[in-house]
């Protein structure tokens, strides 16, 4: 074929012609520009976001979520992008190696499989996808979804913002993004599957004033061995049926059956894409604390000792966490990012002396275990040691594994006698950070022992290390009798001070 300007306008034509249909029919792009049959499940979200803009979706395991992402910014920057503006994709989620690992090579590989004249046009690197012409105004790039870092995502107007495993992302990050919501070219996803009963992305579901147009999918209607089938228009106008099979096993769904139980939340959340019921496998439910920023202060709050706990982040992504508490009312909750151990023990030290803590229960695993040090030696602070990998003490209330699932039993009881009271004191994301990492954990048993799920699952269910919460569950230390679980320092007068603590356990 010989080129000549005709043939050139006749293409750009031809070009116009399917990029100006694109963008208005996502479903259209993903069959025709990438030769890719999306799911009925894809299909319908693909169809709402030029309808709705911001599309909210909780779903079971297998509906193809990454791959959708992937569709969604190759559309958005083969078709969006207007002279003279920016056209840029924030990505985020509760895990940046999940990001990392499989969402941006899902990006690649649509745009592999698209029409080269459109495909040509991009590169990707470790954390970006850019268009070569205009990087710094035409790209996706991957965004760290941390509470101490919400700047992160500021400056994007009149963007695409998409939140993956959106569950777990921490509450300012959203409102960063709430920002860019009035922007009149914007849109938004968030995806994930259910796995808390608190934050934004919860109250998108529920209150009837949300911007969010909510889907919910479950995997027990993806199976691949059924068949489903939805609508296409196809470029003359004509209604095509297009039918596919499920991606999610129905071994898979039975399985998860026999292991957890159909009514547990771990198969509620995992395959129908249902929130957690908050009675069955939940440690502490989220109804417990309802009313913790409107209870009374309790009627013995002064004569009760103010006592401090202490969780030191121990890798990359965990933060240090202190909570301060006063009987049934925590007065403080605060948590960093900062790896100088030296700056943390200062920080703690102020806060004990700010509220004039009676002792500080501190998590000596790790590198906590220099900071118990350096304020046990300055013989200014009553500190003790805490390894919450012991075995658990004999209790009355359940037998527990280890020290970690007794402190997290005692906080279920702590809090499901309905009368805590959280004073606000601090940051309000730190107080709704704590209200969903209490929610969060489940629990199961064996061995006939209660043990509770680990910091490594929760991270694989795309949740932070619950450090907020771990922080408040060492203050419980405070009212027990834990001679023999725990190794207790000498006191200042030599004497030792394994004894039963000043206040007893009384929650009913």
């Amino acid at each position: 074929m010989i080129i000549t300007p005709k043939t050139i306008d006749k293409a750009c034509s031809d070009l116009a012609f399917w990029l100006k249909r694109w963008s208005r029919y996502p479903l259209g792009y993903a069959i025709e520009c990438c030769g890719i049959v999306p799911t009925y499940q894809q299909a319908e979200i693909l169809n709402a976001i030029p309808k709705y803009r911001f599309v909210a979706v909780r779903s079971g395991h297998g509906i193809g979520k990454s791959k959708l992402i992937g569709i969604l910014v190759n559309w958005y920057m083969d078709t969006q992008k207007r002279p003279g503006h920016s056209c840029r994709i924030p990505i985020t989620g509760a895990a940046y190696d999940q990001l990392k690992d499989i969402v941006l090579p899902e990006i690649s590989n649509v745009n592999e499989g698209k029409w080269k004249i459109l495909s040509q046009n991009y590169e990707l690197t470790s954390d970006a996808f850019y268009h070569r012409g205009e990087r710094e105004n035409w790209f996706a790039s991957l965004r760290t979804a941390r509470a101490d870092n919400p700047t992160a995502l500021q400056g994007f107007h009149n963007c695409l913002y998409i939140m993956e495993e959106a569950f777990g992302i921490p509450e300012p990050i959203f409102e960063v993004a709430r920002g860019a919501m009035g922007d009149p070219e914007s849109f938004g996803l968030m995806v994930g599957n259910p796995t808390s009963n608190a934050g934004y992305v919860y109250n998108a579901f529920h209150s009837p004033t949300s911007v969010w147009h909510c889907l919910h999918f479950s995997s027990a209607d993806s199976l691949s061995d059924t068949e489903y089938s939805y609508p296409y228009i196809d470029p003359l106008g004509n209604i095509v049926t297009i039918t596919h099979r499920g991606r999610q096993t129905r071994q898979w769904v039975e399985d998860m059956k026999a292991e957890f139980g159909e009514e547990s939340n771990t198969y509620r959340i995992r395959v129908l894409g249902e929130f957690a019921s908050g009675a069955n496998d939940t440690v502490i439910e989220s109804q417990w604390l309802r009313n913790v920023r409107s209870n009374p202060d309790p009627a013995d709050l002064k004569e009760r000792k103010i006592v401090m706990g202490v969780d030191v982040a121990r890798s990359g992504d965990d933060d240090t966490a202190i909570c301060i508490r006063q009987g049934r009312k925590i007065l403080h909750i605060e948590s960093w990012h900062i790896p100088d151990t030296t700056v943390s023990r200062q920080r703690i030290e102020a806060r004990y002396r700010e509220f004039s803590c009676d002792s500080a229960w501190i998590d000596i695993i790790g590198v906590g275990a220099g900071i118990y040090d350096e304020m046990r030696h300055a013989g200014r602070y009553r500190v003790y040691p805490v390894t919450v990998s012991n075995t658990a003490p004999e209790d009355s209330d359940a037998k527990c594994k280890l020290l970690r699932d007794f402190l997290w039993w005692k906080g279920r009881k702590f809090f499901k006698k309905g009368n805590a009271v959280f004073s606000g004191d601090g940051k309000a994301e730190e107080w709704s950070g704590l209200e969903v990492e209490l929610t969060t954990p489940t629990y199961s048993y064996k061995g006939g022992k209660v043990v509770v799920e680990s910091k490594e699952d929760l991270k694989k269910r795309g949740f932070r290390s619950p450090n907020r919460a771990d922080a408040f569950l060492m203050t419980l230390l405070h009212d027990f009798d834990l001679a023999g679980a725990i190794t207790l320092p000498s006191s200042r007068n030599g004497r030792n001070t394994r004894k039963r603590r000043e206040e007893s356990f009384t929650v009913m």
